[in-house]
């Protein structure tokens, strides 16, 4: 799964906490993103110390994360984290879950428009895609809202592919809470479930006649709904007012037909990185 993940904000959405540490895969700059990169893109660090200036924040940082080689798969590969992140007055933000606007700011709700990008596949990330042919990158397009209530944290998150809309839409609902352990540690952990639609299952689950015939695999046709359920929890120690490193781990399990799909060989499926982030 975005999704910011900090002392009191899900690592899948914006926050009002500047001066962040960053764990989080850029798509742009990752070529072999995959469908989870709707996850990894998202998972984000704040909480320094620092008070967030008016105007202009900005952070840089990177690491190293290991991810399945696709959705779905039993193996996995060790990939870069580079990321800058750039917000003005907490109302804009561009980061590697893309661009957001905070239309809305009314209590603890903030909602607003988020254009962003879903990673593709290609036919040689793996052997087990032999034979599916590679599915093209897109940008996306749709909506956000989120209200919290320190230390809880609600989310949801639509988001549809425009330029290759055959990639469909996918939706995720999270809950979190945030605990500050010390003056240095904070850990946020929560629930999360993500839905999609079958255009989307089709692209990445699905098997068609003409695949069917060039992998071996059966024909599938899927249907939308329930793709995923998992946990998520980060851990982020501040090193001082700029500094900060984040440790992150999420597991979910692939559901449905998604779940059901002949090129799952793994329902579970996790992700895990170690990043570092200056804040200027």
């Amino acid at each position: 799964m975005s999704i910011k993940t900090g002392f009191y904000t899900n690592y899948r959405v914006n926050g009002a906490i500047a001066g962040c540490l960053v764990l989080a895969i850029a798509a742009a700059s990752v070529e072999r993103a995959t469908a989870q990169d709707l996850e990894e893109q998202e998972i984000t660090s704040e909480g320094l110390s620092k008070a967030k200036p008016r105007g202009w924040d900005l952070v840089i940082g990177g690491g190293v994360g290991a991810r399945p080689t696709y959705e779905g798969s039993k193996s996995y590969e060790a990939v870069p984290i580079p990321f800058v992140a750039l917000t003005y007055d907490d109302l804009v933000s561009l980061s590697p879950e893309g661009i957001r606007v905070n239309v809305v700011r009314l209590g603890g709700f903030t909602a607003g428009p988020v254009l962003g990008y879903l990673g593709g596949r290609k036919e040689s990330d793996d052997t087990a895609l032999r034979g599916l042919g590679n599915v093209q990158s897109s940008v996306t397009g749709g909506g956000f809202v989120t209200y919290e209530m320190r230390p809880f944290e609600l989310s949801a998150t639509i988001r549809q592919s425009i330029v290759h809309s055959k990639n469909g839409l996918e939706a995720e609902l999270q809950a979190s809470y945030g605990l500050k352990l010390s003056d240095s540690f904070g850990l946020r952990i929560g629930p999360e479930i993500a839905f999609s639609d079958g255009r989307y299952n089709q692209t990445f689950f699905g098997v068609t006649a003409a695949q069917s015939r060039a992998s071996g695999l059966h024909v599938f046709t899927p249907s939308g709904g329930v793709k995923d359920v998992g946990l998520q929890a980060s851990l982020l120690y501040k090193l001082d007012d700029h500094w900060g490193l984040r440790g992150i781990s999420s597991i979910k399990e692939l559901v449905g037909d998604a779940g059901s799909s002949p090129i799952v060989h793994s329902r579970t499926q996790v992700f895990t990185g170690l990043g570092i982030a200056y804040r200027f």
